[in-house]
């Protein structure tokens, strides 16, 4: 099934890959049928992934809730990705196409959530995959409680497909509330950590339609962090959310993925005085100032780590300029501590024995002890 936008031409694919089969599942194609609406529209952005897409779109295929709709938004790609969600499309129904041009996740998203007849919304990023039960439990979950969205916790996989770690959304959040599978709470009973608590991602959600649509959230269009703004939306704006403990989700951490490769751009600034905006509209900003402040710092040091060396000294000037003073004088310590811990290398003494204060590979600063050249952190 193809959506067709009035502003998205469609690419017709000009190369052959192997063939793609499987057995349509006959509850999904009475589904379609009947043009009954989906519960969950699964909003799919792609590019370049055909290494990964196939696990991903199984993933999505074989959920045991049937009555969704997955749209597949291709951003643009030059690989095998769009002929692979066209045989996808070919023999499920439920599998929708979107074609742009590279305009980004961001643009690629709200392309999806203009398609979406789901009464519910997902977003899966195209190397990562599912548990066969991610959207009937959360699904469930919403239902039962009306809940704008729900947050589930996640698996991390590394590129050897080892399971490095298991979210810990529930150790991110405060002491006031004790999260449990199917909690009800919003941002005030998770505070201080409540611009922390659910991750920095959307993949880890389920967000009711209608909450989206009625407050106007969308995502931004740049290239990285474009879902900033739309995560502090949807915190901010829902009454009720919920909880499930399972890790539902899986999540590939790739070298050379989008939030790891180097960048040219400083579209932070843009996004710094979106989220100003959005939380001044809102009447919240004087109440999460100590979070905020630590939430702006997290956003410029992810950006600043990743920027080109030749891009920082503009980056540093730009701080000044555009932030407020107070932000401005956080944002040169940050830098400052970054580039003083890019620039250290340890004599051999330190190698064969230490104890210090170290920054990992994403300036998270840890104790180190050393001993004859093997690291322990403690």
């Amino acid at each position: 099934m193809r959506v067709n936008l009035e502003t998205i031409k469609t690419l017709q694919p000009t190369y052959r890959i192997p063939k793609i089969t499987f057995k349509p599942v006959q509850k999904c194609d009475e589904f379609v049928k009947q043009n009954i609406i989906p519960k969950v529209s699964v909003i799919l952005p792609v590019y370049n992934a055909e290494k990964y897409i196939t696990k991903c779109l199984d993933s999505l295929k074989n959920q045991t809730l049937k009555d969704i709709e997955i749209i597949c938004v291709n951003d643009g790609s030059k690989d095998n990705s769009l002929s692979i969600l066209n045989q996808y499309a070919a023999l499920d129904k439920r599998f929708k196409i979107i074609n742009q041009e590279n305009f980004g996740q961001g643009t690629a998203r709200n392309n999806g959530l203009k398609a979406a007849q789901g009464e519910y919304v997902s977003f899966v990023d195209p190397d990562d995959w599912a548990a066969p039960s991610m959207l009937e439990d959360l699904y469930s979950i919403a239902k039962k409680n009306n809940n704008d969205f729900v947050v589930t916790e996640f698996n991390t996989f590394n590129e050897e497909m080892n399971l490095v770690k298991t979210g810990t959304i529930r150790g991110n959040t405060s002491s006031k509330i004790k999260l449990k599978n199917g909690s009800n709470f919003n941002w005030q009973d998770v505070q201080p950590s409540e611009l922390t608590a659910f991750g920095p991602a959307v993949w880890n959600k389920l967000y009711k339609k209608s909450f989206l649509d009625e407050n106007n959230i969308l995502f931004g269009t740049q290239k990285v962090g474009e879902d900033v703004q739309f995560n502090v939306m949807t915190i901010f704006n829902a009454k009720n959310i919920g909880y499930s403990e399972k890790p539902l989700y899986n999540y590939l951490l790739r070298k050379n993925s989008a939030i790891h490769r180097e960048s040219n751009n400083l579209e932070v600034f843009d996004i710094y005085k979106n989220v100003l905006k959005i939380v001044k509209n809102l009447g919240v900003q004087n109440k999460i100032l100590p979070e905020l402040d630590e939430y702006i710092d997290e956003i410029l040091k992810f950006h600043y780590i990743r920027l080109n060396d030749n891009l920082k000294p503009k980056f540093k000037q730009l701080c000044q300029t555009k932030l407020q003073k107070r932000h401005a004088a956080n944002a040169a310590k940050v830098i400052n501590k970054i580039d003083k811990s890019s620039n250290n290398k340890l004599t051999l003494g330190e190698k064969l024995f230490s104890i210090k204060n170290e920054l990992d590979s994403n300036y998270i600063e840890h104790r180190v002890l050393r001993i004859l050249g093997l690291k322990f952190e403690i």
